[in-house]
């Protein structure tokens, strides 16, 4: 990862006071760009079907149609997260507001990434 324009927590552009959109950096990017990922239905997005994770599907088999499994859950998650370059996943847990919560070492530092 590089450089990518920074994206709020509903993935919309943020512009700075001259209106020039923000970018994000090294590890911002890769944290902002797993945020992004984890929140797209996957084959959702036409130009990459393989993008994201299998929440819902046309089929009733995504992991959370029929019966939610915590487990599977993780392991679907944990498998966008793996994509990009962390040294490890430390914790993926739900928080009681129902957020995602996952905690990573990425470049030698802790980081989490929270999805609301």
């Amino acid at each position: 990862m590089g450089a990518s324009i920074e994206l709020d927590k509903d993935n919309e552009i943020v512009f700075d006071d001259t209106g020039q959109c923000k970018i994000v950096l090294e590890a911002d990017d890769i944290i902002q760009a797993i945020r992004v990922e984890l929140c797209q239905n996957k084959e959702q997005w036409y130009l990459n079907t393989n993008f994201g994770v299998p929440w819902l599907n046309e089929r009733n088999t995504g992991i959370l149609q029929g019966k939610v499994e915590n487990r599977r859950i993780i392991n679907e998650i944990s498998k966008v997260v793996k994509k990009y370059e962390i040294d490890r996943i430390k914790k993926i847990e739900f928080t009681d507001n129902n957020n995602l919560k996952i905690e990573i070492v990425l470049k030698g530092q802790d980081r989490e990434v929270i999805i609301e």
